[in-house]
Parts: C-alpha cells; sequence; structure tokens
C-alpha cells in the first residue's frame, strides 16, 4: 500500500523568498516541485507552452524559448490576454504537478513552491502552506536586481498577488526571510 506523501505548498509575492526556503527543505532529500521551472520548461521550443504562445504573441516566440520581455510587454498592453495565456497553459502546469505528485508518492513529504498558490486555489490540495515574506523595501530590492526586472514589471507582478495580509491570514506557517541563512533554515526544521 502506497503512503500517501504529506504536501506542503510554500508561496509568497514575487521576491520573498520562497525559493531559498524551498531549497533549504530540499537540502533535507524532499522531492520539490516549482511552477515556475515547469512553465520555462513548457515555454522551450517543441513544448507546447511554446506553441501556445506563439499562436498567441508570434513575436515572443521567435528563438529557442519563449522571449518573457516581449511577452509581459504584451500582456502590459493588453491586460485579458494574460487570462488567455493561463486559460491555457495551467492545464499543462496542473498535469506535470499530479505526475510528480504520482512519481513521488512513497515519500513522507514533498514540497511545491507556486507564487499563486492562493490565487489559483492550490491550497485545496495541500495538506500546509508556508507563506514567505520580507519588508516591501527588502522585496523591492531583491526583484529590482533581477536581470530585466522593471520596476513597472515589477509593480504589475506584485498587483496580480494577494496582499500579504491575506496571505498570512490564510497561510499555516509564516516565514519572515529577511533573516541570516541559518536562523532560518532553524525556523524551516522547527517547521
Amino acid at each position: 500500500m502506497n503512503n500517501i506523501p504529506l504536501k506542503i505548498g510554500v508561496t509568497g509575492s514575487i521576491g520573498m523568498g520562497k525559493t531559498t526556503i524551498v531549497r533549504e527543505i530540499a537540502k533535507n532529500n524532499v522531492p520539490t516541485w516549482n511552477s515556475d521551472d515547469v512553465v520555462h520548461y513548457l515555454y522551450k521550443k517543441g513544448n507546447k507552452g511554446y506553441d501556445i504562445i506563439q499562436n498567441l504573441v508570434p513575436d515572443a516566440a521567435n528563438n529557442e524559448t519563449v522571449n518573457r520581455d516581449i511577452l509581459t510587454k504584451a500582456i502590459l498592453k493588453n491586460p485579458p490576454l494574460l487570462k488567455n495565456i493561463e486559460k491555457l497553459i495551467h492545464p499543462l502546469v496542473e498535469t506535470d504537478r499530479l505526475n510528480f505528485i504520482k512519481i513521488n508518492n512513497n515519500k513522507k513529504l514533498i514540497v511545491f513552491d507556486i507564487p499563486l498558490l492562493f490565487e489559483t486555489s492550490c491550497d485545496v490540495w495541500l495538506d500546509y502552506t508556508i507563506v514567505a515574506i520580507a519588508p516591501f523595501a527588502v522585496q523591492k530590492k531583491r526583484v529590482l536586481a533581477r536581470k530585466s526586472m522593471t520596476e513597472e514589471k515589477f509593480l504589475y507582478l506584485h498587483s496580480k498577488q494577494f496582499k500579504i495580509e491575506k496571505l498570512i491570514k490564510k497561510a499555516d506557517f509564516v516565514l519572515n526571510t529577511d533573516a541570516k541563512l541559518e536562523n532560518l533554515s532553524i525556523k524551516i526544521k522547527a517547521i
């Protein structure tokens, strides 16, 4: 008989430290799944996500992978485009997630890095949720340090996510990532 693994989702607004938390958990040989990584894979030439973007925003799919800068500019000019993309891409991401769960069904614990966890109602199939938080100034500094990130893009992405107060209310655990990695690691292990 297969064990049903405990499923923990990690979320938080852009630049809050989700990836750091998941990386720390993975150090303990816990299988992890990252929705952003799946989308990056889908956006490579020859994959279904690339074909979807090529049909919707041909200029963004003119290389070996979808050009996210061109895609973002198209979405900023035409906000309803995002819903269209999500409607077509999210089922592909979900299929990958279900496959990950199936492959790791004999593990005690599996962890999911999902930026829009509550916004996409993923909390209904998870056992626990962790929300990463940090002061806005820290968040903004982290995000604007990323290659090809602009303040306009940051503010747009930030606006698409639930406000931090709402995430905190919905979370089972809250971790402030504006801390030394050793201290954060101790808190993660406690959870």
